[in-house]
């Protein structure tokens, strides 16, 4: 699923995703982009208090960015199965 959302508080604009699309673990929180070759990449977001089905992205990633909303986990679990639990997972052929 694609979705171009933007969410306001008054003057204030900010991009979102839905929670779905979010991982968070005790490094923080990550989403999967789609690259430009058709693999995808982990990115280190900050997110602020959404509601239920969205959450406010504050930084890391920018308008028109394809994240990854269903299957997050899986594809993550990939990642930890072929290349171990570090940062050496961007730009993996998925």
């Amino acid at each position: 699923m694609l979705a171009y959302i933007s969410v306001s508080n008054g003057n204030a604009h900010s991009l979102a995703v839905p929670a779905s699309a979010i991982l968070t673990d005790g490094k923080g929180s990550k989403v999967w982009v789609k690259n430009t070759d058709g693999s995808f990449s982990p990115k280190i977001v900050k997110v602020a208090s959404g509601n239920e089905s969205y959450l406010p992205v504050i930084s890391g990633v920018n308008a028109g960015d394809v994240v990854v909303t269903n299957g997050v986990y899986l594809l993550n679990s990939e990642a930890i199965f072929k290349n171990g639990n570090d940062n050496g997972m961007s730009g993996m052929k998925m």
